[in-house]
């Protein structure tokens, strides 16, 4: 079943449990899949729908426990307040689930979910029963769980969710749908809704860049971030800038304009020292590896040199460089055949991969 046939099919998904298989998590997820399915029901909640949310959220916390980026996602949330809106404290152990489903679900995650039932009603569920340790977050709260949050909270809290997910497409804005849209790379109606954002006098040119480069209409990105930097005060936030608009370029395959964004933010860097040590000085490192395989790819093996150079400087200052940032300089190395560097480098990959590989393990 593709997405665009899920909301004509929701009633057949409804009665047919041969089709939830759909949206069952596998090695190659069906992350949109779920998130497609979610949507329509945000729209069209019926009681009966209580046991598909059941098994859609069983499997987005398999989906979640499973990505190596780890991550919260979009549809976790918006099941977890669908399955929540049941008001059913049986549903605690599955919202206790998600949240330690991965690091970020148990950062970030709300534990609202967790109490949505109600505080005691949840609670007076809990001790019918014996909370074990594989139960991660109820153990370590076991003798406050009555107090981590009042029902006021709660209420409020749903009100919150109520507003975040409404039951009418015509009650959504303008920037949920698009970063739907986004999500389901629906091109054609990003440009819509974005048309409709810049409509809007209340946007600020951060949120316009950002949506822009998103929905990859590039030379928008550019003018807005263009339009941005006259305001940019501040050599750390002009070089941030410098590097958006470069990345916009190199994603534009505009490599000229990438190089000279770069090379303005190099005469900064005396300005503030402290890049040496930052995920920015990082960044626009990488940056000039990137750049330079853009020339390479484009035959001007002149620039690739010159952009390659810019890199190696500041990759001989810079502090802990990624294993991603270094494999973008070996590969630098192997295409303009720069056999001392490469070596240099390839010592720096396998220091970095040993370190990563000892915080793994």
């Amino acid at each position: 079943m593709e997405l665009n046939e899920i909301r004509d099919n929701l009633n057949n998904i409804r009665e047919d449990k041969d089709l939830w298989s759909e949206f069952k998590y596998s090695s190659v997820d069906n992350y949109s899949k779920r998130y497609a399915l979610a949507i329509e029901l945000q729209y069209d909640l019926i009681p009966n729908d209580k046991e598909l949310i059941k098994f859609l959220m069983e499997n987005e916390i398999e989906s979640r426990a499973n990505d190596p980026f780890q991550g919260i996602g979009e549809a976790l949330n918006l099941l977890s307040y669908l399955l929540a809106s049941f008001r059913d404290p049986k549903n605690v152990w599955l919202f206790e689930k998600a949240k330690c489903a991965n690091f970020d679900t148990f950062c970030g995650y709300d534990s609202e979910f967790i109490f949505s039932a109600g505080v005691e009603a949840t609670c007076h569920y809990l001790d019918k029963y014996k909370i074990t340790e594989d139960n991660h977050y109820l153990f370590e709260r076991k003798d406050s769980l009555r107090t981590i949050f009042t029902e006021v909270h709660i209420s409020e809290f749903f009100d919150k969710m109520k507003t975040n997910y409404p039951e009418s497409i015509t009650e959504e804005n303008i920037e949920s749908m698009l970063d739907r849209a986004i999500q389901f790379e629906n091109y054609n109606e990003c440009e819509r809704l974005f048309a409709l954002l810049e409509e809007q006098e209340q946007t600020n040119m951060e949120y316009l860049f950002y949506y822009a480069k998103a929905i990859r209409n590039y030379k928008k990105a550019v003018y807005y971030k263009t339009k941005q930097f006259e305001t940019v005060k501040g050599a750390w936030n002009k070089a941030s800038s410098l590097l958006n608009l470069a990345t916009v370029y190199y994603l534009d395959s505009d490599y000229t304009n990438a190089y000279k964004s770069a090379k303005k933010w190099h005469w900064l860097l005396w300005q503030f020292k402290t890049w040496k040590k930052t995920g920015l000085g990082r960044m626009m490192t990488e940056a000039w590896y990137d750049i330079c395989l853009g020339f390479y790819k484009q035959g001007n093996i002149n620039y690739a040199r010159i952009c390659f150079k810019k890199g190696d400087y500041m990759l001989r200052r810079v502090s802990n460089p990624s294993l991603v940032l270094l494999e973008k300089a070996n590969s630098c190395c192997i295409k303009l055949d720069l056999k001392n560097e490469l070596e240099r480098y390839n010592s720096l990959y396998e220091e970095e991969k040993k370190r990563v590989d000892m915080l793994l393990n």
